[in-house]
């Protein structure tokens, strides 16, 4: 009996070591995980917040195609509905009957490791939407 409890006593004190080697191997690619989920996130609400800006615009500008400061009035609104940090210009086009809405945007990325895995130049990403529509 007693050698049993201090074979258990030995197999104990061998394997103390073995949580720490488990969370030194696992905690890397979990964390790499957590913070490509966190980027994707923001990617994705950036572009997102970008393409309705850019309908929202477009759509204000058929509704109100009668304003002589049209293009000024739309580019205006776009930038009061894009917030966040970055760069965002607004370029508005009339083609003819059409109007067109471009929205340029660059955004940080939030880790640096995105810029290892990403097309994000200088830690910021370069996104683009645009909404072309008929002014009736």
């Amino acid at each position: 009996m007693q050698n049993g409890k201090m074979k258990k006593r030995q197999n104990a004190h061998c394997e103390s070591g073995q949580a720490l080697v488990e969370l030194a191997v696992s905690l890397p690619v979990l964390l790499l995980l957590l913070f490509g989920i966190m980027e994707f996130g923001w990617y994705f609400y950036n572009q997102m917040s970008i393409e309705n800006g850019s309908r929202e615009g477009a759509r204000y500008a058929i509704v109100n195609n009668e304003s002589a400061t049209l293009t000024t009035d739309v580019e205006i609104l776009v930038q009061n509905m894009i917030k966040g940090p970055g760069t965002t210009v607004v370029l508005v086009s009339l083609i003819g009957d059409d109007i067109k809405v471009t929205v340029n945007k660059s955004v940080p990325t939030l880790t640096p490791i995105a810029s290892l895995f990403t097309n994000a130049q200088g830690g910021m990403y370069s996104l683009s939407a645009f909404t072309q529509m008929k002014i009736a």
